[in-house]
């Protein structure tokens, strides 16, 4: 394990590693009292499309705590889409077709995503104009 400042003189200076470090995965701060506390982006899991295809974050930044999934497809960085629990699309990326068994996985794990995989919201900003019409 290396400390942040180790970190951050590779991140500066990768020629001097001999394995690249391009994310910094958790962080460790060890309080004056000896107690330990580990901040993680987000946790990886099993049982997807293949290994790495999903990530469960918290929504920590807005300070909700709403739980999302970063969906990706196979190859470096290949982010298909994010989803909230509530199934709906986040971070106003494109709607998208989730792979079967990352929507099987996640729909084991309480999340409602359509049976169609398709993930979109689309969100009204000027409702002057809609209309109901009923047949």
């Amino acid at each position: 394990m290396l400390t942040f400042k180790q970190y951050l003189e590779i991140v500066a200076r990768p020629w001097r590693m001999r394995w690249p470090v391009r994310t910094l995965s958790s962080v460790t701060i060890q309080a004056p009292d000896g107690n330990v506390l580990v901040l993680e982006e987000g946790k990886w899991v099993k049982g997807g499309a293949h290994e790495n295809s999903i990530r469960i974050d918290r929504n920590t930044h807005m300070r909700s705590g709403e739980q999302h999934s970063h969906i990706y497809g196979r190859g470096k960085n290949n982010l298909l889409g994010i989803v909230k629990m509530d199934g709906t699309r986040s971070h106003k990326c494109q709607p998208f077709r989730m792979p079967d068994r990352d929507a099987d996985k996640l729909r084991q794990l309480g999340w409602p995503i359509p049976n169609n995989n398709i993930v979109e919201w689309e969100e009204i900003k000027d409702q002057s104009e809609l209309e109901l019409l009923l047949g």
